[in-house]
């Protein structure tokens, strides 16, 4: 049975998690399936999936509630990229990183990431702006201020 949603935020984010959890080849498998985190077998299917989940919404992405948990319906969620950055894992290296840095917004969120051109596709910034402003040639980009974590 076809459920016409492969093109999808939502199907995307299924088939992302999923591939997080159970594909060695997956970028984020350490961080996911590396660290034993699973899909519940109800979520193999994609159709119950979204009778669960519904609709993801627009600027909000897949969220484990308890970062240990697997992924089910109890422990899921809909959340924005600061939601999520509030409830990551703690990462010690962070503070000795030199390529990690603060993003603050000017609604006063902030938050710490480590890839300029990630944060600017999630954020809708230009890549090159967030660049200038970390290398003080620009003060701020669409109300987002930079500085590198030392």
């Amino acid at each position: 049975m076809k459920h016409g949603m492969s093109k999808t935020p939502t199907y995307s984010s299924w088939e992302c998690m999923k591939s997080r959890c159970s594909n060695p080849n997956n970028k984020r498998y350490s961080d996911y399936g590396g660290r034993g985190i699973k899909v519940c077998k109800r979520w193999n299917d994609f159709r119950n999936f979204f009778a669960d989940m519904g609709v993801r919404p627009g600027g909000r992405t897949l969220e484990r509630k308890d970062n240990n948990g697997d992924y089910e319906p109890d422990n899921c969620c809909w959340a924005t990229y600061y939601e999520q950055r509030i409830n990551s894992r703690p990462k010690s290296y962070v503070s000795n990183n030199p390529h990690f840095f603060y993003a603050h917004g000017s609604s006063g969120e902030m938050v710490i990431w480590n890839n300029q051109r990630e944060f600017a596709v999630k954020f809708g910034l230009y890549s090159s702006h967030v660049t200038e402003c970390l290398k003080g040639k620009r003060k701020q980009h669409k109300g987002w201020k930079f500085q590198w974590i030392k």
